[in-house]
């Protein structure tokens, strides 16, 4: 169904008011509404707010990251003569959309999902102090930003030499887009010799691809994930000899935990596998982050504080919930 023309039509009625260009930031507000009903004010601005942001984003490749907010007039009447105003704003969720003019469907799913989550905080603060109704609506803003996503690359990054005399990562030389793929592939190949894509081509058939759009970015690894059911997703990232989270997977509990080390030069960005996060990790500063447990913390059972030499105390922390024992030495942790 083509919306254009209930949008221009709709756009006749809502009058809006471009509050902010300024970059990579567009601020939209409407202050006039033909209805004080939450669902039909979101089925009314669905077609504008797409036509808005389909016109807009070609400055920004396409990409953008958006989110609404909902200035709500309430009234309460008290006594016969007297009666309470406030204004509470509701917002949606801020989101971001890749190539939005051949993904207009995320835009509608996330559309229905920013009214939700307005309807909910609408009824939850009704809910917290009765007899409020709705007297207007004052103003319903739309904010546009420039979304820049991280992406992997087909261009092959040189390991760094800090982390290469480690041997703890394998780093596939590949001419295409499919980085990510094969990384994923090495870790089911468990060769140390022969890792070139001729070899993990081989392996294709262990992991389900289908509809995701190569180079991957970060964002999308959670689709890799529930087309792989048995495979977990975490993206290490390394700057200034310093290795830190890029993601963390919800699916910690799967048989196969993947750690991919996402390498950056000049611009390129390029995933490999990781062997061994422990010694990756090592990397980093080695000087002790360890902190006693607080005396006015009095049940020193309740947590887990592991006794270490380094700087890795996230680390430990969270390989202690694997070992769910009573001792978490380091040297016990390490096997994990």
């Amino acid at each position: 169904m083509d919306h254009k023309p209930q949008a221009r039509l709709l756009s006749s009625l809502y009058k809006k008011m471009v509050t902010s260009i300024n970059g990579n930031v567009i601020l939209y507000k409407w202050t006039e509404f033909l209805t004080t009903d939450i669902k039909i004010l979101f089925e009314q601005f669905r077609p504008i707010i797409l036509e808005i942001m389909l016109s807009k984003s070609k400055k920004f490749n396409g990409n953008v990251k958006w989110f609404v907010s909902l200035h709500v007039k309430l009234r309460k009447i008290v006594t016969d003569v007297d009666q309470l105003e406030i204004t509470p704003t509701f917002h949606g969720k801020s989101r971001s959309i890749i190539n939005i003019h051949n993904n207009v469907n995320e835009f509608h799913k996330q559309w229905e999902e920013a009214e939700n989550i307005i309807n909910e905080k609408f009824d939850k603060f009704i809910q917290n102090g009765s007899g409020w109704v709705i007297d207007e609506f004052q103003r319903f803003d739309l904010n546009i930003v420039k979304y820049s996503p991280i992406h992997g690359t087909g261009s092959y990054v040189l390991t760094p030499k800090r982390i290469a005399v480690k041997r703890v990562i394998l780093n596939i030389r590949n001419e295409d887009d499919l980085c990510f793929v094969w990384s994923v592939l090495a870790y089911f190949h468990n060769n140390r010799t022969h890792n070139r894509v001729s070899d993990l081509k081989k392996l294709l058939n262990l992991i389900n691809i289908n509809d995701l759009n190569f180079p991957l970015i970060l964002e999308d690894i959670s689709k890799f994930e529930k087309q792989n059911p048995t495979i977990s997703i975490n993206v290490v990232g390394y700057e200034n000899e310093i290795v830190y989270p890029l993601l963390t997977s919800e699916n910690q509990h799967r048989e196969h935990k993947i750690t991919l080390l996402l390498l950056e030069s000049n611009g390129k960005k390029h995933y490999t596998l990781v062997r061994n996060l422990f010694r990756l990790c090592s990397l980093n500063s080695s000087e002790s982050s360890f902190i006693p447990i607080p005396k006015f913390i009095t049940d020193k059972k309740a947590i887990v504080n592991v006794k270490s030499d380094d700087s890795l105390s996230f680390i430990w922390s969270v390989l202690a919930f694997f070992h769910n024992k009573r001792t978490n030495r380091v040297g016990d942790l390490k096997n994990y």
